[in-house]
């Protein structure tokens, strides 16, 4: 859920005659000089923000909230019921969030993704991109590779480790997304070898998502966790 609060709104911290908890949040993109991405705020401490500045901020319940200047008041009214996650485990959620957006973003995977010239990641935040090895966090139901629409068919094929066996098939061309062999087992936790023709082989550890992430945010977060900086970064660039 998405919440919009325009110039001159004050955003009260009572609901129904009762104070709200003080809850977490944390800064995704930020136009302020002095509010940085990845700061982690006080629900329960108001926010003056100049003519033109702009936040997005994510509760500790995956609630999306957007602020724009002048503003002064409280960032969010109440918890959503949508995210419906534990304090513990919106804490978490915070904590993971704030390490992607922060000023020391910049991992291992990140860093070797703009060294290596790959360019930019797929749309779909879910899918295998064949010319990034390491890490990757995909759907059971839905996972599909990723390539850069080619008019030409490439030659693909998909190798289980330890041991195989390898399966081999035609990826179409002018087609970008390819679903996961149904021949080959999806395991979480489990490292394939994977090669498209003109490309070299490369290797890549497959982490399957939980069917209870409650919001994108969540999912984000879960992503960072398994080292799946790129995608989650992808995911969390929808939020915006």
């Amino acid at each position: 859920m998405k919440k919009i609060i325009f110039a001159g709104v004050l955003v009260s911290a009572v609901v129904a005659g009762q104070s709200v908890s003080a809850r977490q949040l944390v800064v995704i993109e930020s136009s302020s000089p002095t509010i940085k991405n990845g700061q982690i705020l006080d629900s329960a401490k108001p926010l003056s923000l100049g003519k033109d500045v702009k936040l997005t901020l994510i509760a500790d319940d995956g609630q999306v909230t957007k602020l724009a200047g002048p503003f002064s008041g409280l960032p969010v009214a109440k918890s959503s019921s949508a995210g419906g996650a534990s304090a513990s485990g919106g804490t978490r959620m915070i904590a993971m969030l704030s390490r992607l957006v922060g000023p020391k973003s910049m991992d291992q995977s990140s860093i070797g993704t703009v060294r290596s010239g790959v360019g930019s990641p797929p749309r779909n935040p879910w899918a295998i991109d064949v010319k990034r090895r390491g890490a990757h966090c995909v759907k059971a139901k839905s996972a599909k590779f990723w390539r850069t629409k080619s008019r030409k068919r490439a030659k693909f094929s998909v190798l289980p480790m330890p041991g195989g066996p390898k399966v081999k098939v035609k990826w179409p061309k002018r087609t970008e997304l390819l679903k996961w062999p149904g021949s080959v087992p999806l395991t979480d936790g489990a490292a394939y070898k994977i090669k498209i023709s003109g490309m070299p082989t490369k290797t890549i550890n497959i982490h399957l998502a939980p069917s209870n992430l409650p919001t994108p945010a969540h999912g984000a977060a879960w992503m960072v966790g398994k080292g799946c900086m790129v995608q989650a970064k992808s995911l969390l660039k929808k939020l915006k």
